[in-house]
């Protein structure tokens, strides 16, 4: 039996550093950061059932890391 691998090494630290993000996160409503949290698991979910890859979960992790971000660090 063959094991697909469907995650990335570059997709799993953006993980990790969108969950750093969301639990270290002091400026935002906890109701935002549950919906960021909420986020995660939906792209997550999405790349382990194969209804997205790892690029593009890549890049939605550092979206949500960037909506944590106060403006002064994004601008």
């Amino acid at each position: 039996m063959s094991t697909t691998h469907r995650w990335t090494k570059d997709a799993i630290l953006a993980r990790l550093e969108a969950a750093k993000a969301i639990d270290s996160d002091t400026i935002f409503t906890a109701r935002e950061r549950a919906e960021r949290r909420l986020d995660l698991v939906r792209v997550s979910t999405a790349v382990d059932d194969g209804r997205m890859d790892a690029l593009d979960a890549e890049i939605e992790f550092r979206q949500i890391t960037r909506r944590l971000q106060p403006l002064s660090l994004t601008a």
